[in-house]
């Protein structure tokens, strides 16, 4: 049986401004959510144990604002893990999530879709959608190859584009 809504709400309150969950017990609101599940699926999000349901924090944000809890994914619009500000919450489909997501940690130029084609000695953007890959070029610049990515990615993704900007490439 999972967590519900009273259940939540008896032991935390939760400010879709702020996004912050406070234990309604604890000495002076202490803040809900201490442990992070550092590996498997829903790894690095900050959770917490209520009644001996564990719950991922943006999980039971959702749940006390909606009175329900989620009916598939929620994405961090902005990729902050840690920012469950309302407005920041969305409910996506995995595909939709997917679409979202940073560069992989043994990506070697910080942008998700950009690579070093060593034999091209140019930089490959691609992008991969609804189980199809597309080539978008090579380029001279990673600054290039980042810009197409991006327009690339608006297109393709719309709404769901990752938010971020050339400036935090390597």
């Amino acid at each position: 049986m999972s967590l519900d809504y009273e259940t939540a709400s008896r032991h935390c309150s939760y400010d879709p401004e702020t996004g912050l969950v406070t234990r309604l017990h604890a000495a002076k609101g202490h803040a809900a959510g201490r442990t992070i599940n550092p590996k498997g699926i829903g790894r690095n999000y900050v959770r917490t144990v209520i009644e001996g349901h564990a719950i991922q924090l943006h999980r039971l944000a959702w749940l006390l604002h909606h009175r329900a809890l989620p009916t598939c994914l929620l994405d961090h619009i902005n990729g902050d893990r840690s920012d469950n500000r309302l407005v920041n919450l969305r409910q996506v489909t995995s595909m939709q999530n997917n679409w979202n997501r940073g560069a992989m940690s043994n990506n070697t130029t910080g942008t998700l879709g950009v690579a070093w084609c060593n034999t091209k000695k140019r930089f490959r953007a691609s992008i991969f959608c609804a189980g199809k890959a597309t080539h978008l070029g090579y380029f001279r610049t990673i600054e290039q190859a980042t810009d197409a990515r991006l327009k690339a990615e608006k297109e393709f993704f719309g709404e769901f584009a990752r938010k971020r900007s050339t400036s935090n490439v390597a």
